[in-house]
């Protein structure tokens, strides 16, 4: 093997394995057994592994002066610190060292010719693909949705995606909170329901540039993802089960709220992380809010102090005196996913229902018990 590839592509490609097998629950994360596989005929080194049932390959140009395949541990190739616009990577048969070269650092990693291990861990059904989506759209849907599970009973936040004609949808829950993002597609779209790790599933999009597409597929077995270049399967969730979460919302908002108004995302933030001030420390907050007029007002009391901050609100209708009473980390967290720009806020006994037309998110959340 005789290869010379940037080393802007190549540093970007071991990141993004690094972490796609980081967020993978199903990897070993102590294995970091890759292969490195240079073609003459395309022009191309591909990055491949695979490792309890996660697969990952990454293909790059490069400029392949000679074929050839390895064995290498990713960690200690993407520790390099490769400075050079390019480097080079050399291999001759029967050696257990990889040469490296790139500006004036130069050395060799161990390598092996056991391949083994790797061709068993390939995928036996790899899906066809079936579903074009714009990179663009997938990622901002993820971003919207993806809020940290506290579920003790479920640690990984799930993500759903799923279709309705033209209509794609992503949702998230625990046992606490949901989110759910909505767009509309070019095409329409027929394909089964997709669960898979929702922080995995981030990571992989993000590996894929924007302003490309992504491409799915999935069987009874395995999730396929691939664009550009990247080419990933993940195990299909054996228990995860298809949620509604359209209807479970169209439930809630089927009985008038006790509360409803409109606020800017950014007004909002502010007041609730003034007054959480009051307490210097990471802790989850209870809050107080109460809406009246053109103005909602939070309110936070403790053994240190208490402090109350005013925003903003319009469009509001109030039925009942009782303060809605909120967690401080749920609401900056839901605000973040919300991003900017105004959003509704519904109030019911238990569920809070925020949403965002601007974003095409919905999050619901809990108010506190009493």
């Amino acid at each position: 093997m005789h290869v010379i590839i940037e080393t802007k592509a190549l540093a970007g490609a071991s990141r993004a394995i690094k972490q796609i097998f980081a967020k993978g629950p199903v990897a070993d994360k102590d294995n970091n057994n890759g292969c490195l596989v240079a073609s003459k005929k395309d022009g191309s080194v591909t990055m491949e592994s695979a490792n309890q049932g996660l697969y990952v390959k990454l293909r790059l140009p490069a400029e392949v002066e000679e074929a050839g395949k390895v064995v290498i541990d990713r960690a200690a190739l993407s520790n390099l610190r490769l400075t050079d616009a390019k480097t080079t990577l050399k291999h001759k048969d029967a050696s257990t060292d990889l040469g490296f070269r790139s500006g004036g650092l130069k050395g060799t990693l161990k390598i092996s010719q056991d391949f083994d291990e790797i061709n068993s861990q390939r995928p036996s059904k790899i899906p066809e693909i079936t579903v074009k989506i714009e990179s663009n759209m997938l990622r901002e849907g993820i971003k919207r949705v993806l809020f940290s599970s506290n579920d003790e009973d479920d640690p990984l936040l799930k993500l759903q995606l799923s279709f309705q004609k033209n209509k794609m949808i992503l949702t998230t829950n625990d046992h606490y909170r949901a989110a759910m993002f909505s767009a509309f597609l070019e095409d329409e779209i027929e394909i089964a329901p997709i669960m898979i790790p929702a922080a995995f599933f981030f990571s992989v999009v993000s590996a894929i540039p924007a302003d490309t597409h992504i491409h799915l597929g999935i069987n009874d077995s395995v999730i396929r993802i691939k664009g550009e270049g990247l080419d990933v399967c993940h195990p299909v969730l054996q228990d995860a089960s298809p949620v509604n979460m359209e209807k479970g919302i169209e439930a809630i908002e089927a009985e008038p709220p006790n509360v409803e108004f409109l606020t800017s995302v950014a007004e909002a933030r502010e007041a609730i992380l003034g007054v959480g001030s009051i307490i210097p420390s990471n802790t989850n907050i209870r809050m107080n809010l109460t809406v009246g007029g053109k103005k909602a007002v939070v309110k936070v009391e403790s053994s240190i102090g208490k402090a109350d901050c005013w925003f903003p609100v319009s469009d509001v209708k109030v039925n009942g005196d009782e303060p809605v009473k909120l967690s401080s980390h749920y609401m900056q967290e839901f605000l973040g996913l919300m991003g900017d720009g105004e959003i509704q806020v519904r109030v019911w006994d238990k569920p809070i229902i925020m949403r965002s037309q601007k974003h095409g998110t919905t999050l619901v959340m809990p108010q506190l018990n009493q």
